[in-house]
């Protein structure tokens, strides 16, 4: 890991428990220091190392310590399959980021870290649908993020749908990949709580109404036919956060305007104070429940 020299001038620091390291933290003279602090802590993040964690200085962590059960890995994007091979061995592993890690094709390995809970292959293009629904035999997870990922479709969810643990399904920015069909079986996953499905423009709100009580929080695009349906569906949610629009969610007035901005959901004024009478919190700003250590 010395060879990878960095510009960067941020220092490893401890953030909730997980040692989060810096890019210039491999370089001279705090390599040293930075090989001692990796193996003695669990909880790794190296999402502020980008420009320097590669396959090599994964390999180089795994055989520091193998007892890592926190491994924050977002947006290294120059590691690539061959780099990791080496993950088998974190037998400890519960806490798995891999977002943005664009080059990696094959998620075999991470099918052997059977204590995962927490696991985020948000952005992965390459990897290929039939090895997504492998993840059903993941059965701790607890949390799964699969956001703006072309190979998820509907078999895929059908498929993730399996898994009796999870309480955060992730599923932003899926565009037309994904509808109604695979979301049947979302909806009796038996502990879900939070479930995001911005931009998921191919689904109609008549689905909701099969979720049961336990839907904490959903997250929709801002979309005017979307919005205006989904009022006689939503009332098993506790909370439902409206992403988008050019202005803020407003009901109707009365005065008759029908406007053509697809982007401005509407409730009628009755809609509007019932939904609030009953709790539903309805709110305009992006909020895309993190990954929970």
């Amino acid at each position: 890991m010395s060879k990878h020299v960095s510009n960067a001038t941020e220092h490893n620091r401890l953030n909730g428990g997980v040692l989060v390291i810096g890019d210039n933290s491999f370089e001279l003279p705090f390599i040293k220091r930075t090989r001692k602090q990796i193996s003695q802590h669990h909880k790794l993040d190296f999402s502020r190392a980008v420009y320097a964690m590669n396959d090599e200085g994964l390999k180089e962590v795994v055989h520091l310590n193998p007892h890592i059960t926190h491994l924050d890995l977002g947006r290294c994007d120059k590691i690539t399959d061959v780099g990791t091979v080496c993950l088998h061995g974190l037998k400890n592993l519960k806490y798995l980021n891999l977002y943005g890690c664009y080059e990696l094709t094959d998620i075999s390995h991470i099918m052997r870290l059977t204590f995962l809970t927490r696991l985020n292959l948000s952005g992965m293009n390459d990897v290929s649908s039939s090895a997504l629904r492998e993840l059903s035999k993941l059965t701790r997870l607890q949390q799964l993020h699969l956001s703006d990922n072309d190979k998820v479709d509907d078999e895929v969810i059908k498929s993730i749908s399996q898994l009796q643990r999870l309480t955060h399904l992730n599923l932003s920015l899926l565009f037309g990949r994904i509808s109604n069909d695979g979301l049947y079986c979302v909806a009796a996953m038996p502990v879900l709580t939070h479930l995001n499905l911005y931009c998921c423009t191919n689904i109609t709100a008549d689905i909701f109404s099969r979720f049961g009580q336990g839907l904490q929080v959903l997250i929709l695009q801002n979309e005017r036919k979307l919005m205006k349906d989904l009022y006689c569906h939503i009332h098993n949610i506790g909370t439902l956060q409206v992403v988008g629009g050019i202005r803020p969610i407003e009901f109707d007035d009365g005065s008759g305007d029908d406007s053509d901005d697809e982007s401005v959901p509407i409730f009628s004024r009755e809609e509007w104070h019932d939904l609030k009478d009953r709790g539903v919190k309805i709110d305009n700003d992006y909020i895309n429940f993190p990954m929970t250590m």
